[in-house]
């Protein structure tokens, strides 16, 4: 590539540093020459996702003829190589694809994609495109926004949708339905899980072109009541109650469009004779005309969609969102217009990313989806038990689900300790309900049942249980005759960076407050190094329930001494937000607390009895008023 400055050893210290941080992996030994290994990583950072990185480091260390841009531009364009064409293509559009890394990131594009509710009915498509935002068409959610008494969309100040009354009710994300292969090679019906809207659920929108009124009317390359920044885009950003832990690598949007035709694919959910609509489908097709150069405000493609697909996300070669779905070719003259007929071939029409992409950067509240049960049903306790307090704990277990957690090493290590009646065993239950509830593996290791273990046998045990509670991790095998901890540790780290190496894994260490003198040292020295390499597993959750020791340094924000709950601070866990403290109703539930006290249980056991004994009281006073 002559836009490449070739000042080799700079160019591999860029490609070390780039294609690790991007979990890319490729020996330059395989290469004869210099011009062949940078051909081959061009490619391979084209295929793996990373070339706008690679090829912007080569830009900051001063190793371009060109800007970033014509780089990335010229490279895609060469399909991914920059090598001589051998063979020109009978049509840009139709490209021949690499099958295993184009299956592998459909798949994990489909994770994005999920059904728009309202009401309990299919309304449209929408695509998840960063921690806590959903993106669709303003037209698919036009029923939630606010009105006047006139029927015309209310705005804000900067001319923003407005959320109507009670909206957040009615509207329900769903993702993950779709059709799956089945055991026996049937496809199965997959119903997906239903995520709920923030209460303040509307980030941003800005009005349909014709609000009010069919979106497939008039012509699709009409764009004169359209203008660049100020649209109207017909784009709304849907704020989900909490992100979608699962995710781990959102989508990339592109940054410039491409001014050549060029393929696409859209997943979307379309109706159809099923309630629900149809599951997640694939259509492919190209774009072939921007409207609006040099500020591009709508494209058109060919690609097959229909009634639900309003909202879908359109996808490059690189699978990089380049618009939203908007509407199809519709009636040229249902506008009005007389008899004006459509130049060119029918299109759909969709919104470029490039145009409002900006207010994904628009500041959000975060808040802990705080706990109030848990749902023991598949435990052998069975039934719902009620969460009591622990606030700090559930913000400390919600912020480590966090991406952002991955470059903070302390908040992904929680250290929870506490007397008997302070309820730090209760800690493992909360953390496995938002482990749950985010569907990323947990793995479990009760130090009691390990007393006089030697570091191997502990390294053994848990690199095992590593590959029995989460299949996809194959752990690095470790040398039997290895003995001594310092010679052990390096294994189990790199156990550790190969369990996480795709996804993110919570570990948790209990039973050190009943083993406390019996937990061999060189055991502890393995658990400490591991906190010490934390920088270097980033996707390594460690969570040690009643761990006794000093922590390394950095780590000292890590700990939660816990405190059994005085007598007023029960009666607060007890009682209604809210409630007035003079009030009978206080009393009664202070004496049935204090009788439990008196039956020699203490702290949040207590809590829990004096609840128990609490609602009984008041299922017989409802039955006696009946």
């Amino acid at each position: 590539m002559r836009e490449v400055i070739p000042d080799w050893p700079k160019i591999d210290e860029i490609w070390d540093r780039v294609s690790e941080a991007c979990d890319g992996r490729f020996d330059r030994r395989i290469c004869r020459t210099n011009e062949g290994f940078l051909r081959s990583a061009l490619g391979l950072a084209v295929s793996w996702r990373f070339i706008d990185d690679f090829v912007f480091a080569l830009y900051l260390a001063r190793l371009l003829k060109v800007s970033p841009g014509e780089a990335v531009q010229f490279i895609t364009s060469a399909g991914g190589t920059v090598g001589p064409a051998l063979e020109s293509a009978v049509e840009a559009s139709r490209t021949v694809e690499d099958p295993f890394v184009f299956i592998e990131r459909l798949k994990q594009s489909c994770d994005y994609v999920c059904r728009i509710d309202i009401d309990g009915e299919p309304a449209g498509t929408g695509v998840y495109l960063r921690e806590g935002v959903v993106a669709t068409a303003a037209h698919v959610i036009e029923r939630l926004l606010a009105k006047s008494e006139t029927g015309a969309l209310l705005l804000g100040d900067e001319g923003e949708l407005v959320a109507g009354a009670g909206s957040a009710d009615r509207l329900r994300l769903t993702f993950d339905y779709a059709l799956v292969p089945g055991a026996d090679g049937v496809p199965q019906q997959r119903l997906g899980f239903s995520v709920l809207p923030h209460e303040d659920w509307l980030l941003w929108g800005s009005s349909p072109v014709f609000p009010g009124v069919n979106t497939d009317q008039g012509d699709v390359r009409d764009t004169t009541t359209i203008r660049f920044p100020h649209g109207p885009w017909d784009i709304a950003l849907i704020r989900p109650a909490q992100p979608l832990f699962h995710i781990h690598r959102y989508p990339e949007l592109v940054r410039h469009l491409q001014e050549q035709p060029f393929p696409i694919w859209v997943l979307h959910h379309i109706g159809g004779p099923q309630a629900a609509g149809q599951p997640l489908g694939l259509s492919q097709g190209s774009i072939d005309e921007q409207l609006g150069r040099p500020d591009v405000v709508r494209l058109l493609h060919d690609a097959t969609t229909e009634k639900g697909a309003s909202g879908a996300p359109l996808f490059d070669r690189q699978w990089h969102i380049v618009g939203i779905h908007e509407r199809g070719p519709g009636n040229p003259q249902a506008t009005g217009s007389a008899a004006k007929q459509v130049k060119g071939p029918r299109r759909n029409r969709a919104v470029p990313v490039t145009c409002w992409r900006a207010k994904l950067d628009r500041p959000r509240p975060r808040q802990v989806p705080y706990l109030e049960e848990i749902d023991e049903a598949d435990t052998l306790a069975g039934g719902v038990e009620r969460v009591f307090g622990r606030t700090e704990t559930q913000r400390r277990i919600w912020q480590a689900l966090q991406p952002a957690a991955e470059k903070a090493a302390h908040q992904r290590l929680l250290v929870v300790r506490g007397e008997p009646g302070s309820g730090h065993r209760f800690t493992r239950r909360l953390t496995m309900e938002y482990v749950r509830q985010a569907r990323q593996p947990i793995v479990r290791l009760d130090l009691g049942n390990l007393l006089g273990a030697t570091a191997g046998s502990f390294v053994e045990r848990l690199l095992g249980t590593l590959s029995q509670d989460a299949p996809q991790v194959v752990p690095t095998a470790l040398t039997t005759g290895l003995r001594d901890s310092h010679e052990l540790l390096p294994g189990l780290v790199q156990g550790l960076k190969d369990a996480t190496r795709r996804h993110p894994l919570w570990l948790v260490l209990e039973g050190f407050a009943g083993a406390l003198l019996d937990v061999p040292d060189e055991v502890s020295e393995m658990i400490v190094g591991v906190i010490k390499e934390l920088r270097s597993i980033p996707r390594l959750r460690l969570v040690l329930i009643g761990w006794p020791a000093a922590l390394p340094a950095g780590f000292h924000t890590s700990i939660e001494d816990l405190t059994v709950p005085t007598e007023d601070e029960a009666i607060d866990l007890l009682m209604p937000p809210g409630y007035d403290t003079d009030s009978e109703h206080v009393v009664a539930v202070r004496q049935i607390y204090r009788s439990v006290l008196e039956s020699e249980l203490s702290g949040y056991p207590a809590i829990r009895r004096a609840q128990e004994l609490i609602d009984e009281h008041e299922r017989r006073l409802r039955e006696g008023g009946a």
